[in-house]
């Protein structure tokens, strides 16, 4: 008989599945707001648009998402405050 008890594996917290949909997920998000930029920038490719808004997160969706999130806040906030 052991005294000592064994402890089960820990779950783990993300799989490969959860991070390649998070991913997914964030690229829609980037595209959807170069569409919304592409409104205003008319004659600016696409391609170019997705380029600023991720190089100027390192590369890294994550922080572009959070970027992108938000500067859309605070442009928000100031529209409101304009609106009263």
């Amino acid at each position: 008989m052991s005294l000592l008890k064994s402890k089960p594996a820990p779950t783990p917290v993300l799989d490969e599945q959860m991070v390649t949909d998070l991913r997914n997920r964030i690229d829609s998000f980037i595209d959807d707001k170069v569409s919304r930029l592409r409104l205003e920038t008319p004659g600016v490719p696409a391609a170019v648009l997705r380029n600023i808004l991720t190089h100027r997160s390192g590369d890294c969706l994550c922080r572009a998402f959070l970027n992108i999130a938000a500067a859309d806040a605070v442009d928000a906030e100031i529209a409101a405050r304009s609106a009263q």
